[in-house]
This record gives C-alpha cells, structure tokens and sequence, in this order.
C-alpha cells in the first residue's frame, strides 16, 4: 500500500463516485451545495486504534478545503470543487471548468472559513466549538445550534450505550436523522465497537470507518465501507500531521 495524506486517500474513494454523479446529474462545482442525503460516519477500532486522530484528520481536511473554496470564490471569483490542500506548500488542486488545475495561496492571504465544527474534546489550530457534555449535545441538536456543520461524537457508546436502551441522545439522534441533510450535518460517530452504541445508531450510518494503529511507523491503516456499495476500500496515512490538532489521552466529559 503506497502512503498519501488522509486528505488524499479519504476522498480517493469518493472520487470515482463523485465524478460519475457529476456528469449524470449536472452537479456543479460548488462544494456547498445542498446535502442529497444525510453525511453520518462510525468510526471504530481499539483503543489506541486511531480513532479520535481519524476523525480529527477528517474534519481538519474538510476546514482547509472550505478554507480553500473560499479564497477561489471571494479572491479569485471562481466556483470550483476542491480536491485537495497541502498546509506546508499551501497548494491546492482545484476541478475548475472541467479540469483539474493547482494554485498555490499566497502566504500574505489568511486562510478562513465559515464553517462550523463542533467536538466533545479539544481541537488545536483551527476554529471551532467545544461540547462540554452529552447533555449540551442533546440540547444544542434539539435548539437548532447545531445546524449547517460538522459534528464529532467521541467515546460514544457512553452517550449512546446499547446495554442501557437508547439513552436520550441515541434517542435523540435517531430522531433528529431525517432532519440530518436538511440540517447539513456531517456527523462522525467514534467508538471502541459499533456494537457497543444502540442499535438504532447503527443502522444510521452512511459510513462506517475501521481504524488500526502502528507505532512504530505512526501510520494509521482504515478500512472503509459505504452504504449501498459493494466491498471495501482500504489504505494507509500518516499521522503525524494531524498529532498537533488534538490531545491523545484527553478523557471525554460525560
């Protein structure tokens, strides 16, 4: 297996998909467009597996990128779909007009985004907001504040336990699923085993994420499956990158 960033390899897989569904339904190129279905990802694998570093790498990937999107339509008035960006080089490839191309963001250009992310732990060098406890999560989803942004789950099952019969925010959650792409939510899920969050979770998923960790290469190795396609995609990425955006051993606020 050949080593790529997370940011690569994660949208590799949609690529393909992505590419086919923009020529049969005219998709355009703006990355903001409306969800057409709900975005919920489970990410699991034991302790110490990666899982809190996947999620992070997913949503830090996804802020540069708007960040990105947002240089190209305020700075540069252009609509474009961006596929990747690189933080050291600050060059990123675009599909513009049909093409891929590679732009390079001038260092005199702050990077910014409206993009709302919140987390139940702490995230480094990038915005967004911290859940202090399940209890703020079910009240945040059921005021409307967590609405048209990215939302992390860690240490899940707590909130959600199987053994325990749908606590409030499982409940919550199952109920608030329809609503999910009206909301334009993108939600990740991170627990030890799937089977340890309430079934009805589980059955939720657009997404589902295994996640294995070397340390001696810190190399992060996940197998990904999506909803209603056949068979798996599997890879690795480096995580170092991503070491300096959350606390490893941060314990999750019940």
């Amino acid at each position: 297996m050949t080593t790529k960033t997370i940011d690569d390899l994660l949208k590799e897989f949609d690529n393909n998909l992505a590419d086919s569904r923009e020529s049969a339904k005219g998709k355009g190129e703006d990355e903001r467009a409306p969800f057409t279905e709900a975005h919920v990802t489970i990410v699991e694998g034991e302790q110490g597996g990666g899982k809190s570093i996947t999620a992070t790498a997913r949503v830090r990937d996804a802020y540069d990128k708007d960040c990105v999107r947002v240089f190209c339509q305020k700075v540069m008035r252009i609509k474009c779909e961006v596929k990747s960006y690189d933080r050291k080089t600050r060059i990123a490839k675009i599909r513009h007009n049909g093409g891929r191309k590679q732009l390079r963001i001038p260092s005199s250009y702050k990077l910014h985004s409206p993009m709302q992310i919140f987390c139940n732990y702490h995230l480094f060098g990038f915005p967004y907001v911290y859940i202090p406890s399940f209890d703020h999560t079910l009240a945040w989803l059921k005021q409307g504040i967590i609405v048209d942004a990215w939302l992390i789950v860690d240490e899940a099952y707590v909130g959600m336990n199987a053994r325990e019969s749908m606590r409030a925010l499982g409940k919550e959650l199952e109920k608030q699923y329809f609503q999910f792409r009206k909301m334009q939510l993108n939600v990740i899920i991170v627990t030890p085993m799937a089977r340890l969050v309430d079934w009805a979770m589980r059955t939720i998923p657009t997404e589902r994420i295994h996640c294995t960790y070397n340390e001696k290469s810190r190399k992060v190795t996940v197998t990904i499956r999506k909803k209603g396609i056949p068979g798996e995609h599997k890879f690795d990425y480096d995580s170092t990158p991503y070491r300096a955006n959350f606390r490893t051993n941060e314990r999750i606020t019940v």
